[in-house]
């Protein structure tokens, strides 16, 4: 619920997987199954050789074939993926904004503040300050 709110004041649309009957795509499962993947380990520092070794396909193809599934590229979907898990934790618990840069799979805590500014056009503390009155 709260995160609800907070999406609509920061005007944030989450990523939503397409759980349709029918694939839209001919790899959409291998998308799908990336996808997850990404999930699980968001601290990893993937690549997109790597991404495409975890489908079977060449980095080119999985590009191609994410793109055309998820109108995004895998790099900014996991980048988007991280930001979403990050302002959960920022609304949800008191850990420190470095923390939860680096339990986000951020290098950086400076990377962290440049991606959310970037993507959401506010700082990590201006979402924890949404969530957390004072």
């Amino acid at each position: 619920m709260l995160l609800a709110s907070l999406s609509m004041q920061l005007g944030i649309s989450w990523l939503q997987d397409t759980n349709s009957a029918e694939p839209r795509f001919q790899h959409e499962e291998a998308i799908e199954k990336l996808c997850v993947r990404l999930r699980q380990y968001l601290v990893h520092a993937w690549t997109i050789d790597e991404m495409a070794r975890e489908v079977n396909r060449s980095p080119a193809q999985l590009l191609r074939c994410f793109l055309r599934a998820k109108e995004i590229s895998p790099h900014r979907y996991l980048v988007r993926l991280r930001l979403e898990f990050a302002i959960d934790e920022l609304s949800r618990t008191a850990k420190s904004i470095d923390l939860v840069a680096q339990e986000s799979g951020f290098r950086s805590l400076r990377g962290f503040e440049m991606a959310m500014r970037s993507h959401y056009g506010v700082s990590p503390s201006q979402v924890r300050s949404l969530a957390w009155p004072k």
